[in-house]
């Protein structure tokens, strides 16, 4: 190990204690995307943090949402490369608040664990990032050059950077872009992601009579759009649980032999992912593995129901929100003529129907022999003592397929979350070790990458 790599870790040993203090001040900022003041409050959070890192050229931009935070440190030697951090800091709600065994604005230690909404997705990674560069930034040790980008729209529309991004080409490029918002199969498995699913978000509503009828005068002769969405609902899926849009399985790319034998290999099966979840027994298209349906097949899922009330009547409206997710090489807008169809085929003439698209955002697939994804395996490889997998993610990252069109350049994916750390539910945690190790990981990889 290099003196300036022993010298960083050294640091960080030092300052590790003071991030679990850093990050109670960020958990206790309730910055849910929807809630622009606290948001707003984060994000002149993280501005005075990049100030006290030294962090050169600091700018905080307004957007039509959230705000967007960008920083930059350059070396001394302008042919070093460049790596863009990226990360967000807003944040799911906490519902149902009856849950939590905790505040889940409070940062509380249990153990080993960190529990607050937002310290695995992803505040406490997020400071990760930020603390690994922290400590190059001390005495004159950053290899590469660093840009940070931050935003707060992550996890819920408007997704700002479709503008922001392309209208600030030049002040974003770089060479690779790090992103600590995937995660890793367990605390003694280090994960590299090489896949996400897109996405296609839409909502389906099913119209009847001009106003709530009092169900015993209408009864049995107005058909209620409850009824109407449920059989809708319910035929979305055959008898081997796959998809029936029409034509939708034509542009799903064939896994290959060589990665369904990678997939194969991981450390995970359908028992302890059943475990994770609470259930008896998993569901889906028994043609394929359990990991090769979370992350390399698509999926459909209803988020929210909304229909009726408490009185006895036959609603007006009844609706859904559903979420497509995606897999090379689908396109989201595709997909939702191919639900418009659909529910047009099944919408009988005693109702009316439409399918409103929200937002969508195309899957992601890289090189697992990149330059780059080497220089983060070996670093992974060192500070672990083994070496990392490759697999998959069954969610999606919209920025990363945003930086390759308009940058041109690919996304690093990892991170120190683990797969029993509750991320969108209650009771989500961190686990506080494993984050240390990360950051040490980040390190290494800085000085890999400079290197190669």
């Amino acid at each position: 190990m290099s003196d300036e790599i022993t010298r960083a870790l050294d640091y960080i040993e030092k300052r590790y204690p003071n991030l679990e203090e850093e990050l109670a001040q960020l958990i206790q900022i309730p910055s849910v995307t929807m809630d622009k003041e606290a948001c707003a409050q984060a994000a002149g959070w993280l501005m005075r943090k990049l100030e006290r890192m030294g962090m050169d050229n600091i700018q905080l931009f307004e957007t039509s949402s959230n705000p967007v935070l960008f920083a930059e440190k350059q070396t001394r030697d302008e042919h070093k490369p460049t790596v863009l951090i990226y990360g967000h800091y807003d944040v799911q709600k906490p519902d149902p608040l009856d849950e939590w065994d905790s505040e889940p604005y409070q940062l509380e230690r249990q153990g080993e664990y960190l529990f607050g909404r937002g310290t695995s997705d992803m505040k406490g990674q997020l400071l990760a990032m930020l603390l690994a560069v922290e400590a190059l930034l001390q005495d004159d040790l950053l290899p590469v050059n660093i840009k940070v980008l931050l935003e707060g729209n992550e996890e819920a529309p408007p997704q700002v950077l479709e503008t922001f991004v392309p209208e600030n080409q030049a002040l974003l490029s770089a060479d690779i872009s790090l992103n600590c918002d995937a995660g890793m199969l367990g605390s003694d498995k280090p994960t590299i992601s090489y896949g996400l699913r897109g996405g296609s978000l839409n909502i389906i509503r099913v119209t009847g009579p001009v106003r709530d009828l009092h169900d015993g005068a209408f009864g049995g002769v107005i058909e209620n759009p409850i009824h109407v969405l449920c059989a809708m609902i319910a035929g979305l899926h055959d008898e081997h649980h796959r998809i029936t849009l029409p034509n939708f399985y034509e542009s799903v790319r064939v896994m290959s032999d060589e990665e369904r034998t990678l997939l194969a290999s991981l450390p995970v099966d359908g028992q302890m992912i059943a475990e994770n979840a609470g259930v008896s027994q998993l569901w889906g298209d028994e043609d394929f593995t359990p990991i090769e349906r979370i992350g390399a097949r698509p999926s459909l899922s209803v988020r929210l129901f909304d229909a009726g009330e408490l009185k006895g009547a036959i609603p007006r409206t009844a609706s859904a929100r559903l979420v497509i997710r995606l897999v090379p090489d689908q396109d989201p807008l595709e997909v939702h003529q191919q639900l418009k169809a659909y529910v047009q085929a099944h919408t009988p003439e005693t109702v009316a129907s439409e399918v409103e698209y929200v937002v969508g955002y195309p899957p992601y697939l890289v090189d697992r022999d990149l330059p780059a994804m080497r220089s983060l395996h070996a670093a992974l490889a060192d500070t672990w003592g083994s070496q990392p997998f490759f697999w998959r993610v069954g969610g999606g990252i919209p920025v990363v397929e945003l930086l390759r069109q308009s940058l041109g350049i690919e996304s690093l994916l990892t991170g120190f979350s683990l797969p029993d750390d509750h991320i969108h539910g209650p009771n989500e945690r961190l686990h506080w070790p494993t984050v240390k190790l990360g950051v040490s990981a980040l390190v290494r990889f800085f000085f890999e990458f400079a290197a190669r």
